[in-house]
């Protein structure tokens, strides 16, 4: 992972998840993520046993967002790690946000974690057009041990005949 724990430009996001280049006069991009955000909020719902029309949903104050832990070397399930949150469509700030519980995969597709909770934003964004005022990065945030490690990763050193180590 190039760009882990790292707030990532729009630009880059989509550049190197659609390859699609930098347009600023398109909102392509915003409105399929409306979309999903619409859908994943009905279908969370819905499994909470709340039926809605997706046509009435107005998500003003939804954010579809990117969830990303790094794993401690040896960690064992019941431990708690810090979670990084960044927005993924047009929010202007996460502040003020709560993540629901999410499922964080590995590369292999097993869930090793479940982050939940509120998130600690770093950065604000105040005022409109020529009168902003933006500090940092508003659209990312922490979840600090936000993370419950349910699958062990380490790896069974006694299964091994022998052990080779390079010390330098």
């Amino acid at each position: 992972m190039r760009h882990a724990g790292r707030s990532v430009t729009r630009s880059m996001v989509l550049e190197h998840v659609w390859n699609l280049s930098f347009d600023t006069t398109t909102n392509v991009v915003d409105v399929y993520i409306n979309y999903f955000t619409v859908q994943t909020l009905a279908s969370i719902l819905a499994r909470m046993g709340v039926q809605i029309p997706t046509a009435s949903v107005r998500v003003n104050n939804v954010a579809a967002v990117f969830v990303t832990a790094s794993l401690p070397p040896f960690a064992r399930p019941g431990i708690r790690v810090d979670v990084m949150v960044s927005s993924s469509g047009d929010a202007r700030s996460l502040e003020g946000g709560l993540l629901l519980l999410t499922p964080l995969y590995a590369p292999d597709g097993q869930v090793f974690a479940a982050a939940q909770g509120p998130l600690v934003v770093g950065g604000y964004a105040v005022g409109s057009s020529a009168n902003a005022k933006q500090m940092n990065h508003p659209t990312v945030g922490r979840i600090p041990r936000g993370a419950l490690v349910e699958r062990d990763n380490s790896v069974d050193l006694t299964k091994f005949d022998h052990l080779s180590l390079l010390l330098n």
